[in-house]
């Protein structure tokens, strides 16, 4: 079988400066091509807040897993750059709004910052009040200038405290703590903010965060970690969406959902079933991963089928921690699953065994 073509997808708008004389066309469909856009076409633009604000530790902000991954001096990031000041946009916001005026923008994306508002990222031990009035007074400077905010409640940039308490989106308690963060924000900035986005891009989280180790927080879980990382972030999407549905949805009249990326796959060859397979295989792992569960309620069949196989073969079961909230019942639970599931598909998926088990035996 020949490898998939893989091309990213992205927004491309070609205008054709004229149209073919034999074919006849609505003015609608006219104007299109002519570079005009309809009545109520929204242009925008985004961001993320670690990649613009810059005050990483200014106004009770506490440290997220970008922060650390980019300051423990290991080379991780290209020339050793930081997010520390970036756009330097906590302190430029009215320049920032004059330039989204100038661009003449309708609506823009940006993501606020969980440590920003919750140092530790847990609701219940501390709200950054400073954070609040930030983000309030933003979404306020935003609406004065007649630009719509969308937001995005987690674009990467989790709480140190809280990769290091409980190993991130390894742990399902992540879901708890993140569907307290939403419903502070949907409280704090739902009466003006209209449009939400749960997570940003998660199929690159789980993946380069939890597999490649690419991304913060830097961990290589081969085979185990971008699947469990990847499940817990979808129970917290549902957990925001149904908690924004029940409690808030009838007050704010908002909209909540995610934005999922994923690459484009092609048949190398569009007469050969076996690269049709290929291309349709690779869309469930990369779109159908996330978007399956969320309007359909299930995995992939084809992913169950891969993956699964695997796990039912080895007759691996599934190991939680006994206390989520301890360190050391979590450590004992993944080393669980290296040793049962991890013996026999690191090797198959990575080339080699897992690090515990070679420490330990």
């Amino acid at each position: 079988m020949k490898p998939v073509q893989v091309v990213t997808l992205c927004c491309v708008l070609l205008l054709v400066s004229r149209l073919g004389a034999t074919r006849r066309v609505s003015p609608e469909e006219a104007s299109f091509y002519y570079g005009t856009f309809p009545p109520g076409f929204s242009w925008g633009v985004g961001s993320s807040a670690y990649q613009t604000e810059g005050a990483w530790d200014q106004d009770g902000k506490g440290p997220s897993i970008w922060d650390a991954f980019t300051h423990d001096g290991k080379g991780k990031v290209l020339g050793d750059e930081t997010a520390d000041v970036a756009c330097d946009g906590y302190y430029k916001v009215q320049e920032d709004i004059g330039l989204l005026r100038d661009l003449n923008v309708n609506h823009y994306r940006f993501s606020l910052s969980w440590p920003r508002l919750l140092p530790t990222g847990i609701r219940a031990e501390q709200v950054n009040e400073k954070g609040i009035q930030f983000y309030s007074d933003f979404i306020d400077a935003l609406l004065k200038s007649h630009i719509t905010p969308i937001v995005t409640l987690h674009h990467w940039d989790l709480p140190q405290l809280l990769q290091d308490k409980y190993g991130g989106w390894q742990n399902v308690s992540m879901t708890s703590y993140f569907s307290d963060y939403a419903n502070l924000c949907f409280e704090a900035f739902g009466d003006r903010v209209k449009h939400w986005i749960t997570f940003s891009d998660p199929q690159a989280m789980a993946e380069k965060g939890y597999e490649t180790g690419h991304h913060a927080p830097g961990l290589t879980l081969h085979g185990t970690g971008l699947y469990k990382a990847a499940h817990h972030i979808i129970k917290a999407h549902a957990q925001a969406w149904h908690l924004y549905n029940s409690t808030w949805r009838s007050k704010q009249q908002g909209l909540v959902g995610i934005s999922l990326n994923c690459n484009w796959g092609e048949p190398v060859d569009i007469s050969n079933p076996k690269d049709i397979e290929a291309a349709e295989r690779y869309l469930q792992f990369c779109l159908g991963w996330f978007a399956n569960p969320i309007y359909a309620g299930d995995y992939p069949q084809v992913m169950k089928d891969y993956i699964g196989l695997v796990g039912i073969s080895l007759n691996c079961n599934w190991g939680e921690p006994v206390d989520i909230s301890n360190p050391k019942d979590i450590e004992a639970a993944e080393r669980y699953l290296q040793f049962c599931l991890g013996w026999f598909a690191n090797p198959i998926y990575a080339g080699d065994y897992p690090q515990v088990m070679k420490d330990y035996i």
